[in-house]
């Protein structure tokens, strides 16, 4: 599995910056750090996502990690209605809530994985 190849195409196909934080072929499972749609609201995140997931479980993934953590500097409470909105997200491709990190009362974010 070529991930440089995997992360160009979200680029090229897709309109999406994914950056990869781990990939170990031994223990079968890929982090991603970020993924991030240079056209919100267009449907290119959902169609990366598809993509990556495909080509993960093709190339032999059994899990994939993330981050739900939205990006740029924001109020905490901003922060916590945009990491509402991702986990919501990621949850519709299968991923499931693993636990959370909190700013006061708020969540900063929350950490997800998904079994392939």
């Amino acid at each position: 599995m070529d991930l440089q190849t995997i992360v160009d195409s979200c680029r090229e196909e897709f309109g999406c910056d994914v950056v990869l934080a781990r990939y170990d072929s031994v223990e079968s499972f890929v982090v991603i750090s970020q993924l991030i749609s240079q056209t919100p609201g267009k449907g290119n995140g959902t169609k990366c996502m598809k993509y990556l997931l495909k080509e993960f479980g093709d190339g032999g993934v059994k899990m994939v990690s993330l981050v739900a953590c939205p990006t740029g500097g924001m109020k905490a409470a901003a922060r916590h209605e945009g990491v509402i909105r991702l986990v919501k997200w990621y949850h519709r491709f299968g991923f499931e809530f693993v636990r959370y990190s909190k700013c006061g009362d708020y969540i900063a974010n929350a950490e997800m994985e998904m079994a392939l």
